[in-house]
């Protein structure tokens, strides 16, 4: 959904629940207070083409009037601050934009202790292709100071910083504060105020989550935690279809006890850290990713998905067989028409059932040539589990169409 306008308001909810002739009655009743002055307004009153989809407001005192202003990203990637009465104070860049979009709430904070406050923002989107991302640190007058252009992965553009940066003292020998975000490229980086790369780890797959810092382990030091995406990955790295969580020392040498997690779902969302049992410890809160009951890409009881070949010589004589792997943990079962059906089998993690596994290709017909394969589920129908056992370079792709496509 695209957002035009800026609207401040305050809404008050007030729910009555009473009894009354037997029946339980509800009465609802909602208040909205008037807009404050200035508000809603257009940007395209202001001349300025854009619209707000994905990014958070921010807000704080950029002029040192003591009245705080507002810093929002737009779709085209244009860095907007507006003052609370509704008029613009500047906008980044003044002509043309950034191209890729804004997705991420800005950070605030006087990062370099010159006694203003800069706005960091990571320029990250889905919503337009083909375009840089980045990460910038403007001034609290709207000028660049400096930006940091992440790796190019798979195309001639700079991958994108979807997560929004998180500001805090993780080194004690840089005066001012350092920059911790994550971006499309896979790494995790915390950087100088002036954009220069402190440490970086890779972590092998893209990071939407915004990092959480605090002092986990009441050492004194702060932590960082972060979640990322994964993939099916064997050794020495042994990572599987989901989500990790780490949670690194503020040096990056290392991850504290028990770290990393893995998670059969993606961890898109970003960590939030509290006490939440009392024990004087902060703890970790994290959503995942929901894909095993959504019928447009889990696979139902009973039914299939498509699956996509990638030939790997497997089903010659003395060849070993195929293996399952895809972009979901399932227990599979996969038959393929005109194959022999092997009596080998593994066994899944949760329940203990068999499930059954091809040895052989369609004889006779190059990887190229063989028929299409159909997956389907074996147990687990709730509880998606990854299989044990097989190591075999063999990988459906789950389209969510329900007939077999190569």
């Amino acid at each position: 959904m695209n957002y035009p306008w800026l609207i401040r308001f305050v809404a008050r909810l007030t729910v009555l629940l009473g009894a009354g002739s037997g029946a339980a009655l509800a009465q609802w009743q909602v208040a909205f207070p008037a807009y404050q002055a200035g508000f809603p307004f257009a940007f395209s009153t202001m001349n300025d083409s854009s619209l707000v989809n994905g990014s958070s407001v921010a807000i704080a005192d950029l002029n040192g009037d003591t009245v705080p202003e507002l810093v929002v990203g737009t779709k085209n990637g244009r860095v907007m601050a507006y003052r609370t009465n509704g008029t613009r104070l500047w906008v980044y860049p003044s002509t043309g934009n950034l191209g890729m979009g804004i997705e991420s709430k800005p950070a605030i904070a006087d990062i370099d202790l010159d006694g203003f406050p800069e706005v960091v923002v990571s320029v990250g989107s889905t919503l337009q292709t083909n375009q840089d991302g980045r990460l910038l640190v403007l001034s609290h007058t709207g000028s660049l100071q400096c930006e940091f252009l992440p790796n190019m992965t798979t195309t001639a553009f700079r991958d994108g910083i979807y997560a929004s940066p998180a500001l805090a003292e993780l080194d004690s020998t840089n005066p001012g504060l350092e920059i911790a975000v994550g971006g499309w490229d896979g790494r995790f980086r915390v950087l100088r105020s002036n954009c220069t790369v402190i440490w970086e780890r890779h972590l092998r797959d893209s990071i939407w989550s915004s990092a959480a810092i605090g002092d986990l382990d009441r050492n004194g030091q702060l932590d960082i935690v972060v979640g990322s995406d994964s993939h099916l990955e064997g050794p020495p790295f042994n990572t599987l279809d989901g989500g990790i969580l780490r949670n690194f020392k503020a040096d990056g040498s290392s991850e504290q006890a028990g770290f990393p997690v893995q998670f059969n779902e993606v961890l898109y969302s970003s960590p939030a850290l509290g006490d939440i049992n009392g024990d004087g410890f902060l703890d970790i809160v994290i959503g995942t990713g929901r894909c095993w009951d959504v019928p447009a890409c889990a696979v139902p009881p009973g039914n299939t998905h498509a699956g996509r070949r990638v030939p790997s010589g497997a089903g010659s004589p003395g060849q070993p067989p195929l293996r399952l792997a895809g972009r979901h943990p399932w227990a599979l079962r996969v038959r393929l028409p005109g194959s022999r059906r092997s009596r080998r089998r593994w066994r899944s993690r949760s329940d203990r059932r068999d499930d059954r596994q091809i040895e052989q290709q369609r004889p006779g017909r190059s990887p190229a040539r063989q028929r299409h394969l159909h997956a389907g589920l074996a147990g687990d129908s709730h509880r998606p589990r990854r299989l044990r056992g097989h190591r075999q370079p063999w990988n459906p792709g789950i389209t969510g169409r329900g007939r077999s496509h190569r």
